[in-house]
């Protein structure tokens, strides 16, 4: 299902009876599952701490007062040696839970097996700018929306968190827009450095030179030259393990290495680069950094322009 098919689905399933699943990653998702719950309420379903508990818990759930029915939100807790039983009990139970009331959670990628026959929503955390609108849509935050538009904030092609979204949408609505310069500076300050970063990312994997030594050049004194010389080789690395396990069909192994690279490294970014090079590019890094660590003096623009060449 399309990310806009899901986000349109969740409108209209909300008030479903039974167990709705969104699998999503919610330490960059939770901020805008926060208001979506404002925005369609519901109840938090707080989870049982004990067997005796979650008899009386699942009792509530199986029965309503006069066909009145509800919408709750449960979170699970973290995973623990002392409440596995207990928790298995719970999730055993809504997965098979049909009504009276509706029950909504978000469960991370790897746990969406578990909820095979439930009634499951797969909302990417990650999207594009150009998607941005129907964040701002589904939770009535249109003029938000088209400020942040307006002010061209969010590049359409380039790629960010539900609650980096979020937190645009949010802060636009009440931002001075006649002290236009201030505004945006103060916009800004909210867009994460990781996102810069990411993009520069692309950039060098797509060996888009002219443009990457642009983009580069406005953050690379935001950091040191050693960070900089350790981040372009755990990418290198990173990325040479993904291609060397997505050429051979291994897809779960290329997902394990794709960690802190670009999202579309994984999507499609990997078919553009070539082993060799990669691991040119990792074995020149590893050498400048091992000079490095000796004492040598080098200069990370002089490296990249290397690398480049």
């Amino acid at each position: 299902m399309e990310w806009h098919n899901a986000i349109q689905e969740i409108q209209k399933q909300w008030a479903a009876p039974g167990l709705s699943v969104i699998v999503s990653d919610s330490e960059q998702s939770g901020l805008f599952w926060y208001y979506v719950r404002q925005k369609y309420g519901c109840l938090m379903l707080q989870f049982p701490t004990s067997t005796q508990e979650f008899a009386v818990w699942a009792a509530d759930l199986s029965q309503s007062f006069l066909g009145t029915t509800r919408v709750y939100w449960c979170s699970l807790p973290p995973v623990s040696a002392k409440g596995t039983k207990l928790r298995q009990q719970v999730i055993q139970f809504l997965k098979q839970y049909g009504g009276p009331h509706t029950v909504w959670m978000v469960v991370a990628e790897e746990q969406g097996s578990e909820y095979v026959g439930c009634r499951c929503f797969v909302v990417p955390a990650i999207i594009r700018g150009s998607e941005a609108s129907v964040c701002a849509q589904m939770l009535g935050m249109e003029r938000s929306s088209a400020v942040l538009d307006s002010l061209q904030l969010i590049p359409p092609r380039s790629l960010f968190s539900l609650d980096v979204i979020m937190q645009m949408l949010v802060h636009v609505g009440y931002t001075p827009l006649k002290r236009r310069d201030d505004s945006v500076a103060f916009l800004q300050t909210l867009l994460p450095h990781e996102v810069t970063l990411q993009h520069i990312t692309e950039l060098f994997f797509k060996n888009d030179w002219p443009l990457f030594f642009e983009k580069w050049a406005a953050v690379s004194d935001m950091y040191s030259d050693m960070f900089w010389i350790s981040f372009w080789t755990e990418q290198c690395w990173r990325a040479y393990w993904v291609c060397w396990y997505m050429q051979r069909g291994q897809q779960t192994r290329a997902r394990g290495m794709s960690y802190r690279l670009p999202p579309l490294f994984m999507q499609s970014g990997w078919q553009k680069n070539d082993l060799a090079a990669l691991q040119a590019r990792y074995e020149a890094l590893a050498f400048f950094d091992t000079r490095v660590k000796h004492g040598s003096f080098f200069s990370i623009h002089e490296i990249m322009m290397r690398l480049a060449s």
